[in-house]
């Protein structure tokens, strides 16, 4: 795959693409939420995740850190049709699956 083939798949899946290039998204689950978002190489993608870390007396402002959950590069990315009929997207060990129709 490549990465416009990649970015129309979470397009699909609900992510949007922030100034950058990147896609992100926010999921949500009962009262927490977790910022998600895939980060576009020449060779590769990453997923990772947000992180807020606290405000400290030097740095009175919160500031959001970014770490790794998976990543591969494009010609090792494969999507795979589980079961249900759901078409998944596999990054690394991380399966991203399209909205149930």
């Amino acid at each position: 795959m490549n990465a416009n083939q990649i970015k129309q798949f979470l397009q699909k899946a609900g992510w949007t693409e922030n100034t950058y290039g990147h896609m992100t998204k926010v999921l949500t689950k009962a009262d927490t939420s977790m910022e998600i978002r895939a980060k576009f190489s020449k060779l590769a993608v990453r997923i990772e995740k947000a992180y807020r870390l606290e405000p400290s007396r030097y740095d009175p402002k919160p500031a959001k850190q970014w770490r790794k959950m998976a990543g591969d590069y494009y010609a090792n990315i494969t999507t795979h049709q589980r079961e249900d009929n759901v078409i998944a997207l596999k990054v690394g060990s991380l399966f991203i699956r399209e909205p149930k129709p």
